[in-house]
């Protein structure tokens, strides 16, 4: 039997299929990012409500073959950086066929409609959580978008990031931002400078979650949480850096969150001072301990013990070497 797929925006579909497709969301989504139903349908039944604000939202249903509602997607367009963000895109099932499906005419269908106004899309990102247990990790969604993602060529920043809370009882999560130019052909050097990752970050929290929380009478307490978030970004960000590629796409172990080819963390600018005053403290030991063997070896030079001695320091001293030698050429960028 063909494959015969469609996708509509949500807005003009039956309420009874916007149900459907919340209903597969509420399902598939990992608990901890899951956005009050309520607000995604004022969303798309008031549209009018909504209409003055910079960013634009976009709410698509896939249908399948029999006509039911097999997927729902969420994404916003961020004007001032150009950048598509993929707040949700969840099938019935977990199938390749249908993410890729739901994911390129989504995509085709917004970059056709921002044209329509004069805007363009350079960016596309999403969020990836960090969470973890036991080590692992834990979400699947997440971890699900890591392995298709890789396979559309996005990259995973090192640069720190937070989700904001989605109620006033949840605590900021460590997550990352994955990235892709809406240019393939330059992806593969594409390279982002912490001051433009500050300025993409800034509008995502502060025209796209604190926005859409103002609308909401309940959502006071978490703005006052995001407004202090690009601040904190900014107080961490180290040095610049390049993009990571994700990499879960050829591991089986990406289900569970240990795939050995993707290492999970953001890097901050307090480990980045951790890391390098580290190696200055196994360099400072290096010359120690070679200063004292040599002081030893030349004052009792016919001392047997001594001999001894300076031959164990020796060794130390060569421990030492190694071991910082491979913390500074095997550890993460």
């Amino acid at each position: 039997m063909k494959l015969q797929l469609r996708i509509a925006p949500a807005e003009k579909c039956p309420k009874a299929d916007v149900i459907a497709g919340l209903d597969i969301y509420c399902k598939m989504v990992d608990p901890g990012s899951l956005t009050d139903t309520n607000q995604i349908k004022d969303y798309i039944w008031n549209r009018k409500r909504h209409s003055g604000e910079a960013r634009v939202m976009f709410f698509y249903l896939l249908y399948g073959n029999d006509g039911m509602v097999d997927g729902f997607s969420e994404f916003a367009y961020l004007p001032e950086n150009r950048a598509l963000v993929i707040d949700y895109l969840c099938t019935r099932e977990r199938s390749h066929v249908l993410f890729y499906n739901f994911y390129h005419m989504a995509v085709e269908e917004i970059e056709r409609a921002l044209r329509e106004k004069g805007l363009f899309v350079r960016y596309f990102i999403t969020e990836l959580s960090l969470n973890k247990v036991n080590a692992v990790l834990s979400d699947p969604d997440s971890n699900y978008f890591r392995r298709l993602l890789s396979a559309e060529g996005y990259k995973a920043s090192k640069y720190p990031y937070y989700q904001p809370p989605l109620s006033r009882d949840d605590e900021l999560r460590e997550f990352c931002l994955a990235f892709k130019l809406a240019s393939a052909t330059s992806n593969e050097h594409f390279i982002l400078d912490s001051a433009h990752y500050l300025c993409i970050v800034k509008e995502l929290y502060l025209s796209h979650y604190l926005v859409w929380y103002e609308s909401f009478p309940a959502g006071g307490g978490i703005a006052e949480i995001i407004k202090g978030l690009p601040i904190r970004i900014e107080r961490e960000l180290p040095r610049s850096h390049e993009l990571e590629p994700i990499s879960l796409v050829l591991c089986e172990l990406f289900e569970e969150g240990q795939c050995p080819k993707y290492t999970a963390e953001n890097v901050t600018l307090l480990k980045e001072k951790t890391r390098r005053w580290g190696t200055v403290g196994f360099i400072a030991a290096w010359i120690l301990f070679s200063l004292l063997t040599f002081i030893l070896c030349i004052v009792f030079e016919k001392s047997k013990a001594v001999t001894v001695v300076c031959s164990f320091l020796t060794i130390i001293a060569g421990l030492i070497s190694v071991i910082s030698f491979g913390k500074n050429r095997f550890s993460p960028k």
